[in-house]
C-alpha cells in the first residue's frame, strides 16, 4: 500500500485529527487519487474536516469538485472559502452557478449571486434582473447589490446603455419590491430622472414611492426641477415618505413659485420639514420668503428660530421687509426678535429709516412703553450721534418747559460712555441738579449724580461748563446754583476753582437775593 491510500484510509477511518490531518496533507500533496476521498468528506458532519476537504479539492482539481461545492455556498461556516475555490476556477464557473439557481433554496441562491457578482468580465445582466424578481428578499436585495457594484465602474456610453436597461425593467409589470430595488439602482447610476419622476404617483404603494425619492435625491435633478420639486413637495404630506423627500428637495432650486407652499410648510407637524421651508425660504428671497422666515424667528423650534434669524440676516434684500415688520410690531418680545435681526443690515438702514425709528423711539419713551428700548439699542449700534441729537434736543425742549423729571429721565438714556459725550452729560447733570433734593447744611456729604457729572466735566476740561451754566443760570435758579457751588468749592484742585466760579455766577446774577448773600459769604469763609 502506497503512501497516499495509507493517507486516504486515515481520511476515511481515522479519528477526527487525524481526518483533518489527513485532508490537509492530501490537498499540499495534490494527489488526483484522493478526488473521490476527499468528495466523499464533504458529507462529514465534521465541519471542520469539510472546511479542509474544501480547500484541498481546490488544489487538486477545483473544476471537477465544483458541482459538488456549489451547495456547500449555503453553510456560512464554509462559503467564503468555497466562494474562493470557485473563483479561481474562473469564468467558467458562472454556466454551472447559473444552472444551481433556478432549483437552489433562497439561501443558497443568495450565495450563488454574490458570487456571480464577483465575475466582472462575463454579462450577468439578464441573471441578476431575473433575480430581482426573486420572491426572496434577500435574493432580490443581493441582486440588486451585485448589480450596483456592476454600474459602479461603468461610465460614458457603458453607463448610458446601463440606465436603459434598468429604465426598461422598469417598464415591465413588477410587483413593488421589484420596482424598488430597480428604483434603488437606478439612483446608483445617478441618472434617469424622468423614469424615477413616473414613479411618485400617489396611487402607487408607498415602498415604491420611497425608492423613486431615493434615487432622485441621488441624481441631479435641477434641470428638471420644474416638474421633480412639486412632486416632492407633495410628498412631505406623507409620514414614510418625509425624510427622503426632505433630504432630495434640499439639493433642488426654489424658484418664487413656491413660496406659499413653503409658507404653508412652517406649519408642518415634521420639524424637519419646517427646518427645510425656512432654508428654502431664505435661499429663496423675495416678499413673500421674507414674511415667512420673520414668522419663523418666533416658532417654537429652536432650531428653525434660528436658521431663520441666520437666513434673514444673510441677505440684505430681506431688510427692507424687517424694517417694515418691526414698525408694525407691538410685542415687546418679538420687536426685540426683529431688531437682532435687522443689526447685521446697518447700511440698509438709512437716513429716513433712521429718522422714522427715532420718532418711534422718543414717542414709546414718552408713553412709557417698553418698544422704545427695541428701537433705542437698534439705533445705538447703526446711529450713535443722530440718535444722541435727537434725545439731547427733545430733552432741551422739555427743560425750556421746566419740565425736568421727564428731561432727566429722556436724558439718562445718553449717560452710558459709549454714547456720552460732554454736552450730553452736561444736559443730563443740569435737569438732575434741579430735580435734586437740596440742603446746603449738608452739601459737603453730597455723592449725587448730578454733582458727578459736573466733576467729570470739570476734571475733563474739554467743555466750557460754567460759560454754559451762566447763559442757563435764569433757568436752574439760584437755588440749584448754590448748591453745586456749595459742594464743590469743599473740594481740591479743579473742582474747588469750579465751585468757586459757580458762587461768583450766582452772586453775579442773583446778587440782591438771599442765595446771592449766601454766596458771597460762602466765597469769603472759603477763602475762594
Amino acid at each position: 500500500m502506497g503512501d497516499i491510500e495509507k493517507i486516504v484510509g486515515l481520511l476515511e477511518n481515522g479519528t477526527a485529527e487525524l481526518q483533518c490531518a489527513a485532508a490537509m496533507v492530501l490537498g499540499e500533496l495534490g494527489s488526483p487519487s484522493a478526488h473521490k476521498a476527499l468528495l466523499k468528506s464533504l458529507k462529514s458532519e465534521n465541519e471542520t474536516l469539510r472546511l479542509y476537504a474544501v480547500e484541498a479539492l481546490g488544489k487538486i482539481n477545483a473544476k471537477e469538485a465544483a458541482p459538488h461545492l456549489v451547495p456547500l455556498l449555503a453553510n456560512p461556516r464554509l462559503r467564503a472559502r468555497v466562494q474562493q475555490v470557485l473563483l479561481s476556477i474562473g469564468d467558467e464557473a458562472v454556466p454551472l452557478l447559473q444552472k444551481h439557481i433556478e432549483k437552489a433554496e433562497p439561501e443558497l441562491r443568495r450565495a450563488i449571486l454574490e458570487v456571480l457578482g464577483q465575475f466582472k468580465s462575463v454579462d450577468l445582466s439578464e441573471t441578476m434582473f431575473d433575480a430581482l424578481l426573486d420572491k426572496s428578499v434577500a435574493v432580490a436585495r443581493q441582486a440588486s447589490e451585485a448589480l450596483r457594484m456592476r454600474f459602479a465602474a461603468l461610465a460614458g456610453d457603458e453607463r448610458a446603455r446601463a440606465v436603459k436597461q434598468v429604465s426598461a425593467f422598469l417598464g415591465r409589470k413588477l410587483a413593488p419590491p421589484a420596482v424598488a430595488n430597480g428604483l434603488r439602482l437606478l439612483g446608483s447610476l445617478r441618472d434617469g430622472v424622468k423614469t424615477a419622476l413616473g414613479f411618485l404617483d400617489a396611487k402607487l404603494d408607498g415602498s415604491v414611492r420611497l425608492a423613486a425619492i431615493e434615487a432622485l435625491s441621488a441624481m441631479d435633478a435641477s434641470k428638471d426641477a420644474d416638474r421633480v420639486v412639486p412632486k416632492l413637495l407633495s410628498a412631505l404630506e406623507e409620514e414614510s415618505l418625509v425624510s427622503g423627500a426632505v433630504a432630495a428637495l434640499a439639493k433642488l432650486p426654489m424658484s418664487k413659485d413656491h413660496a406659499d407652499r413653503l409658507l404653508k410648510l412652517l406649519d408642518s407637524r415634521h420639524a424637519a420639514v419646517r427646518l427645510f421651508a425656512i432654508q428654502a425660504l431664505g435661499a429663496m428671497g423675495g416678499a413673500r420668503a421674507a414674511e415667512g422666515l420673520i414668522e419663523g424667528l418666533f416658532n417654537a423650534d429652536r432650531r428653525i428660530a434660528e436658521d431663520a434669524a441666520r437666513a434673514l440676516q444673510g441677505n440684505k434684500a430681506f431688510a427692507p421687509a424687517l424694517v417694515k415688520a418691526l414698525a408694525a410690531e407691538e410685542d415687546v418680545g418679538r420687536a426685540f426678535k426683529i431688531s437682532g435681526v435687522l443689526r447685521a443690515h446697518r447700511e440698509a438702514i438709512d437716513a429716513p429709516t433712521v429718522k422714522a425709528f427715532l420718532a418711534k423711539c422718543l414717542k414709546a419713551h414718552e408713553k412709557r412703553s417698553g418698544t422704545f428700548k427695541v428701537y433705542f439699542e437698534i439705533l445705538r449700534s447703526v446711529a450713535t450721534a443722530p440718535l444722541r441729537d435727537a434725545i439731547l434736543s427733545r430733552g432741551g425742549e422739555l427743560m425750556k418747559k421746566r419740565k425736568w423729571e421727564e428731561a432727566e429721565r429722556l436724558l439718562q438714556l445718553v449717560s452710558a460712555d459709549d454714547i456720552a459725550t460732554g454736552g450730553s452729560d452736561f444736559a443730563l447733570a443740569e435737569a438732575l441738579l434741579v430735580t435734586l433734593r437740596k440742603d446746603i447744611a449738608t452739601a459737603r456729604l453730597d455723592r449725587s449724580q448730578a454733582v458727578g457729572l459736573f466733576s467729570k466735566l470739570v476734571r475733563r476740561a474739554e467743555f466750557p461748563v460754567l460759560k454754559e451754566l451762566e447763559k442757563d443760570a435764569a433757568r436752574l435758579g439760584s437755588e440749584s446754583l448754590l448748591y453745586l457751588g456749595f459742594v464743590l468749592v469743599e473740594r481740591q484742585g479743579a473742582e474747588r476753582e469750579f465751585g468757586a466760579g459757580v458762587l461768583r455766577l450766582v452772586a453775579k446774577k442773583f446778587g440782591s437775593s438771599k442765595d446771592g448773600k449766601t454766596a458771597k459769604e460762602k466765597l469769603k469763609s472759603a477763602g475762594a
